[in-house]
C-alpha cells in the first residue's frame, strides 16, 4: 500500500486499492472466506494468517452484530455479516 506524508503538517496518506476496508491490509475477499470458514466447520483452516489474527476478525464481528443488530439478532453469524454490509457498516472493524 502507498503510503504518503504531507511535507506542511506530517499527515500520512494511505493509498488503498480497491477491495481493502480501512485499517485493514487484508483484501475484503479474504476476511471473508477466514470469517466463513471459521463460523461453517468451527476450526481455523489453512492459511497464511496467523489464528490470533483471524480470531481478531470474529470477534468483532460479533461485537458489532451486538451493536448494530441487537441482542436480540437469533440469525446464524454470517447472516449479520451480510446484514452489516447492507446497513453500510464494516463488519470486521473494531473502532465504533
Amino acid at each position: 500500500m502507498k503510503r504518503y506524508i504531507c511535507a506542511d503538517c506530517g499527515c500520512v496518506y494511505t493509498i488503498r486499492p480497491f477491495g481493502y476496508w480501512p485499517r485493514h491490509h487484508v483484501p475484503v475477499k479474504i476476511i471473508f472466506e477466514r470469517v466463513c470458514h471459521r463460523v461453517r466447520h468451527g476450526v481455523w483452516g489453512k492459511s497464511s494468517f496467523t489464528r490470533q489474527r483471524q480470531g481478531h476478525w470474529v470477534r468483532a464481528l460479533k461485537k458489532n452484530i451486538k451493536i448494530h443488530l441487537g441482542l436480540h439478532f437469533e440469525d446464524d453469524i454470517m447472516d449479520g455479516f451480510y446484514s452489516l454490509l447492507h446497513a453500510f457498516r464494516l463488519p470486521v472493524i473494531r473502532s465504533v
